[in-house]
């Protein structure tokens, strides 16, 4: 999985219009940073900052904002945003908004996880065995 092929399966590209977390910005630096932006605006330096985003932001703007952070965790697999992103996708957090993302999307998520995964197979080791139940091929590899 490649950047390019996340930024193809989530085109829209119209900045976020409301309060990304729902909270006044004094309390979330998320929102200050996040309100107003598109997702391809966010840079790997922000995903990196915000990593506890992922469990913090409301569904609407979790799914919005995630190819922001799929981005991020390619281009630095070794980041705190790639450890957050492989936590949160064996997360009830993100069965959450599996619904509302079409296939190419969600084979996007899929494949950049993988991509991280497979980048440091040691570190991930425990997430490995809830990524593949997720993914109904538990034992499969």
């Amino acid at each position: 999985m490649t950047p390019a092929e996340i930024f193809a399966a989530f085109p829209d590209v119209a900045p976020y219009p409301k309060d990304v977390t729902g909270c006044p910005p004094e309390i979330f630096d998320i929102d200050r940073d996040f309100r107003g932006k598109s997702w391809q605006d966010i840079d790997a330096k922000a995903c990196i900052q915000h990593s506890d985003a992922l469990l913090m932001l409301h569904p609407k703007p979790l799914k919005y904002f995630l190819p922001a952070f799929l981005v991020a965790g390619l281009e630095q697999p070794e980041s705190v945003a790639a450890e957050s992103l492989v936590y949160f996708v064996c997360s009830e957090a993100f069965d959450a908004i599996t619904p509302d993302l079409d296939p190419r999307q969600r084979a996007a998520v899929i494949g950049a996880v993988e991509t991280i995964m497979n980048a440091d197979r040691g570190y991930f080791a425990e997430q490995t065995d809830t990524f593949l139940r997720k993914l109904g091929i538990y034992g499969a590899r």
